[in-house]
Parts: structure tokens; sequence; C-alpha cells
């Protein structure tokens, strides 16, 4: 289960199994007070395991990781704007992976980062920025922290290719590929 104020914890979209009474908004009022059984709401993923658990509600894949969505990224996953679609797309889909149960969604992410990943260390590699900004902007959260890593990393070796560093450090990247046994 998430942590109450964690980001990553994004809106999915649920079905709830049972009336809840006292529970409605304006869009799902049909008649009282009372959100009907098999209304489609919107919860956050915390709060939807939690009802899931007790069988109040039944989880389903948000819009950005249907089935249509899958499709789009199978056939090219290149030109999506990730940041539009979800701000953390990778950290809450294996959230959603684990909760539903879903391990070909965890796969399906992992095809499609190692697929972007390139388009991202490429993209650091380039010297201009003011072209990037648009393309920064379509990346996730975690595509933008790579980003980031990948251009303070070339900016290191083109200093060092210059001599204006004394030392080459490794990349920040790398530091889980040292600490990890062999």
């Amino acid at each position: 289960m998430g942590d109450y104020y964690d980001i990553d914890d994004i809106l999915a979209d649920q079905q709830l199994n049972v009336d809840i009474p006292g529970l409605a908004t304006d869009e799902t009022r049909s008649n009282g007070d009372e959100l009907q059984a098999d209304t489609t709401i919107e919860l956050p993923l915390w709060m939807a395991e939690s009802l899931a658990a007790n069988d109040f509600v039944e989880l389903q894949l948000p819009r950005p990781y249907g089935s249509r969505m899958q499709r789009i990224l199978y056939a090219s996953c290149r030109n999506v704007n990730f940041h539009a679609l979800c701000p953390y797309f990778y950290k809450f889909g294996l959230k959603l992976s684990l909760a539903l149960d879903e391990p070909q969604l965890s796969e399906l992410l992992a095809d499609v980062y190692r697929q972007r990943l390139e388009l991202v260390l490429d993209a650091a590699q380039r010297s201009d920025a003011q072209n990037m900004v648009e393309f920064i902007s379509q990346l996730d959260e975690t595509e933008k922290q790579t980003y980031a890593i990948a251009k303070k990393s070339t900016q290191a070796v083109r200093q060092w290719q210059k001599g204006d560093a004394k030392l080459l450090q490794s990349a920040e990247i790398l530091t889980c590929f040292q600490s990890a046994p062999s």
C-alpha cells in the first residue's frame, strides 16, 4: 500500500462493487445521496488498494495503461508524451502491475523504457539546449532524472577531454552496478 503523501500514487479508475450511502459526487449522483454499485470513479491508488482488499471496489487499469495505449506503445513509443499521460508513468505503472497482478504491464514498461532510453541518452549528448525544451517536457519524471544524470556525465567527459578536469569519476548512473555483488 502506498504512502498517503506519495505523489506517485495518483488517481486510478476504480469500479465500486457495493452501494455506499452518503458518498456521491455531482457526476455520479443518480438517486439520492448514494454512490451506486457498478459506478466507475477515480480514487487515489492507496485508497483503492485498501477498498479492493475489502472487496468494496474492483481495480481496473486506468486509460494511460489500458489496452488501447498498450497497442500504441507496442507500435511506437518514441513520440508519446508520457508527461501528459502520467507524470510518473513508470513508477505508477509498476505499482499498478503489482496491485492488479498484471506481469505483462511491467514487461511492457520495461520494454518501453529500454526503447526510450536510447532517445533520452542521445538527447543528453547534444549541445543544442534550446531544441531540448520541448523534448524534455514530454518525458516522465524517471526519464527526466535519467536525462539530468546523463547530461551531467556528458559535461564531465567533455571537461576531461579539454583537460579542464583533473579526475574522471564514474557516472552516478553506474553506482548501482558497482555496489551489486558479482
